[in-house]
């Protein structure tokens, strides 16, 4: 599987944002990784545990930073978060 790569063009803050992109890109890398492992389905549940978790944070920390920079489309990008993660 191919890995994931930060560039300048993701940047959106130079910050906790861009900080929180970083990390959810090297935890996918993590699981990219996981076909060489030989007890993979328990590591593959510890990931994505961890991604959820992390990813349920981040979204958090988002929420604040569009409401912070009265962001448009904050209520969409909400509600959009908020069926990614299952609720």
């Amino acid at each position: 599987m191919s890995r994931f790569e930060w560039t300048e063009a993701l940047e959106i803050d130079k910050g906790q944002i861009d900080a929180d992109h970083k990390k959810l890109i090297e935890i996918a890398n993590e699981m990219a990784c996981l076909d060489d492992l030989e007890n993979q389905g328990e590591e593959l549940r510890r990931s994505i545990r961890k991604l959820y978790e992390y990813v349920k944070n981040h979204f958090t920390r988002e929420e604040a930073f569009m409401l912070a920079l009265d962001y448009p489309g904050k209520q969409s990008t909400r509600i959009n978060m908020r069926r990614s993660l299952g609720e």
